[in-house]
């Protein structure tokens, strides 16, 4: 509970990047009078060791974001593992820079950083993320296709899940498919380590949900 406290009690640490100093200091203005700090680069490295976690937020200007832009995302995690990335633009992203936004743990624009500028930061140091929805679609896809590769079946064990579908053993997937009691029973087994399953009732509801159409993706919420 102690540490709990400290923590509450701490200020969150906010450290603008690559701001110009109209939006640097309408920024700053929107979190004065809450429980944040603003703090400059120098003092942010400082505060790697001295802050609890989570208590940095490093918030970017989207022009970070631009190929060959001295403070790259992987530099900015090597060089601040503790903080949390928020970046501030001026549209949603689109198409590949929602590929450029991996990484990072917040997504605010500036024309809504008055309402949402504080509970992004206080989401974001409470383990959360603050995404808009066109990036959290882009992820869900990312994984969606990553699921799938991972499950990609081969054209015998296609035919083999299918059969098992039928609820067949492994002699008569083998008399159907015209190979060995040995070989059905490799194939099944190929299937099973695939999708992570052990049992062959199992395996006939995977056979039954790949012969099904895919459901459309539904993000539950978004920024």
């Amino acid at each position: 509970m102690r540490n709990k406290s400290n923590r509450e009690s701490t200020p969150i640490a906010v450290c603008f990047l690559e701001q110009n100093p109209i939006s640097l200091n309408y920024l700053s203005h929107l979190l004065r009078g809450h429980e944040f700090e603003v703090v400059g680069e120098g003092e942010a490295h400082e505060r790697q060791s001295s802050s609890p976690a989570g208590r940095l937020v490093l918030a970017i200007d989207e022009r970070v974001l631009t190929p060959g832009n001295r403070l790259s995302m992987r530099s900015l995690r090597t060089r601040f593992p503790e903080a949390k990335l928020l970046i501030l633009a001026t549209v949603p992203p689109r198409g590949e820079q929602c590929e450029l936004l991996l990484g990072i743990d917040g997504f605010v624009l500036y024309s809504e950083a008055k309402g949402k500028l504080c509970l992004a930061l206080r989401a974001l140091c409470d383990g959360h993320v603050w995404l808009p929805h066109e990036v959290l679609e882009y992820l869900a896809r990312l994984a969606l296709q990553a699921n799938r590769k991972k499950l990609r079946l081969t054209l015998r064990e296609t035919e083999v899940i299918r059969v098992i579908g039928e609820g067949l053993s492994n002699k008569e997937i083998g008399t159907r498919l015209g190979i060995s009691e040995r070989t059905a029973k490799f194939h099944a087994s190929n299937v099973f380590a695939k999708h992570g399953v052990h049992d062959r009732n199992t395996a006939v509801e995977i056979a039954h949900s790949l012969s099904a159409s895919p459901p459309p993706i539904k993000l539950p919420f978004s920024r």
